[in-house]
Formats: C-alpha cells, sequence, structure tokens
C-alpha cells in the first residue's frame, strides 16, 4: 500500500515538472544559436538533478514501505498462527465441557430412574405394611379374646415359679456353702503338699538363679552346718544350692564349706533358709536376691544380722539351710 501511494506521489510531480517545460520553451523559440543550446542543456540539467533527488528519496521511501510492509506481514501471520492454537484450545475446553455436561446430565437422568424405581418399590413395601398392619390388628383382637384363658394359667405359672425360684435359692445357697467347704479343703490340702513336698531346685531354676546372681555385685558366700534337727530334705536342699554357687565359681567342688564361727539362733526356732549378714544396712546385693527367688518359689527365707556377723566383710553371707517352715 506504501509502495502504491509513493508512486502515485511520484507520477504527479513529474507531471508537474513537464508542464513547466513548454512554458520554458515559448520563452526561448526564435532562432537557436549557441548560446540559446547552451542555456536549454543548463536547465535541462537543473531538472535531472532535481529528478535524481527526487529518485533518490522516493527510493528510500519505497525500501521503508516494503521493509515495514514485510515485518508487519511476517508478525501478523504469527500471531494469526497462535491465535488459531488459541481458538483450537478454547474448542477442545469447550468440548470438554459439553462432554462433562453430557456425562452430567446422563448420569442425573439414570439416578432419577433410580429414585422413581426405589420409589415404585418403597410404595410396594408401603401397601405390604399395611396388609400385615390389618392381619396384625385381627390376630390382636383374637389374642384378647383369649387373654383372660392365658391370664389365669399365667397366674397359676407364676405361682409355680415362685415356688421354684425359692426352692433354687435355697440350692444355690447349699451349693455355696459346699463350694466354700471344698476351696478350704482343696487350700489344705495344697497346704500339706506343699508342706510335704521337698524342697529342691530343678536344672531350670539354678540356671535362672545363676543368672540373676551373676548380675549382681561380687560377693563371697559360705553355708553353716546344718542344725542338730535338720532332715535329708535339708541336706538335699543345701547340695541345690551349694551346686550354684560351684557353677558360679564362688565355691569349690567337693562338698558345702562348713564355715567358720557360731550363731547364737536356737536350732529348733530356725525354719528355712537364713542368710546371715553383717549388718542390716552393709549387706551384698546377691543376699536379697537370693532371698527373693526362694520366696518366689514357696520357700522360707529371710535374712538376719546377729552380734556374731559384725565381723563379717560388707560383701559377704553365710547361709544356714534349716528344716521347712
Amino acid at each position: 500500500m506504501k509502495y502504491v501511494l509513493a508512486s502515485v506521489v511520484f507520477l504527479v510531480i513529474s507531471l508537474a515538472v513537464n508542464a513547466q517545460q513548454p512554458a520554458a520553451s515559448a520563452h526561448t523559440m526564435g532562432p537557436e544559436t549557441v548560446e540559446s543550446l547552451i542555456a536549454k542543456r543548463d536547465a535541462l540539467e537543473t531538472i535531472l538533478d532535481g529528478f535524481e533527488v527526487w529518485v533518490i528519496v522516493f527510493g528510500i521511501l519505497v525500501v521503508v514501505g516494503v521493509g515495514g510492509e514485510t515485518i508487519y506481514g511476517v508478525r501478523t501471520w504469527w500471531n494469526n498462527r497462535k491465535l488459531h492454537v488459541v481458538e483450537q484450545s478454547i474448542d477442545r475446553l469447550r468440548q470438554s465441557e459439553i462432554a462433562t455436561l453430557t456425562s452430567s446430565g446422563e448420569s442425573l437422568t439414570l439416578q432419577m430412574k433410580l429414585a422413581d424405581a426405589r420409589i415404585a418399590e418403597a410404595q410396594r413395601d408401603s401397601s405390604d405394611a399395611n396388609e400385615r398392619a390389618a392381619e396384625a390388628q385381627k390376630n390382636l383382637a383374637l389374642a384378647e379374646q383369649h387373654s383372660s384363658e392365658a391370664n389365669a394359667k399365667a397366674e397359676g405359672f407364676r405361682l409355680d415359679i415362685a415356688k421354684a425360684q425359692e426352692s433354687a435359692a435355697k440350692a444355690t445357697e447349699e451349693t455355696a456353702r459346699i463350694t466354700k467347704e471344698n476351696l478350704t479343703l482343696d487350700a489344705e490340702v495344697i497346704n500339706l503338699r506343699q508342706a510335704a513336698a521337698p524342697r529342691r531346685l530343678t536344672e531350670a531354676q539354678k540356671i535362672d538363679l545363676i543368672s540373676k546372681l551373676s548380675a549382681s555385685p561380687a560377693f563371697s558366700v559360705s553355708f553353716l552346718p546344718v542344725s542338730s534337727n535338720g532332715t535329708k530334705e535339708s541336706f538335699d536342699f543345701q547340695d541345690d544350692l551349694v551346686d550354684v554357687f560351684v557353677r558360679m565359681k564362688l565355691m569349690a567342688p567337693g562338698g558345702p564349706p562348713t564355715g567358720k564361727g557360731l550363731i547364737s539362733l536356737t536350732p529348733s526356732l530356725a525354719k528355712g533358709v537364713i542368710v546371715l549378714v553383717k549388718n542390716p544396712t552393709e549387706f551384698p546385693a546377691a543376699a536379697l536376691v537370693l532371698i527373693n527367688f526362694l520366696k518366689a518359689l514357696g520357700f522360707e527365707a529371710s535374712a538376719t544380722a546377729e552380734p556374731d556377723t559384725a565381723s563379717y566383710s560388707p560383701n559377704e553371707m553365710k547361709i544356714l539351710v534349716s528344716v521347712k517352715q
């Protein structure tokens, strides 16, 4: 468009300049001489110089117009492509929304059909319920007719039930009394069996006791001679305890040591396993471990400090195995 406009302007100016040429020629009509011809040449050269300037100017304008048209033409083409892509995206989104709305509409239609079916089913259930209610009313009327007879029979049943409940209560009391007596007898039997059963340590119990004593701080141990009223059970139980300390390498194998010194305990009053320590505040932790272990097995065990034990070291303990409790 700019190129055409520049061409038109150039044409108009050219016509205007050419229109001036006849006028100039009219003034110089007559016999031509060398001077007139030279003047005519100079005039034509001046005109041509002006034309050359205008040709350059309009050439520049044409170049500028063509370049601008090319640049904006390319930009227009590129933006048209982007516009086309955007329009395609808009179309795809609209088609997706239309598909979603269509699917939602179909789902709602299906739900409405299902709801109608449930309503119809509920109405049928309501009709059936009404029929059953009518039937129940009839049955209730029949039941009321026979209620007087049933009440009379029920009264007789109540009396029988009351008598049966009274007999059951007495039987329950008697059962409770007998059960209590049986429990008492069972406890006595258990105590007798425990009293009669010899004190012994199984292999598993020995291993458990060794593990617990090994976790205690270092200590020394020895056994006092069994009292004069000792039994074979006392000697056997002492052998089990000695075996524990021999395995811990706290005592030499070959029989329990006799211990040193005397104790002021009366033999007939000494019961169970007695652990002698220095005093109530200075004693090896292993003494408590041993006593608690024996008590957990149901054996009588205790610790004591006598005037004769004041010479013991804080980590020393001596054990006396006496008769059962």
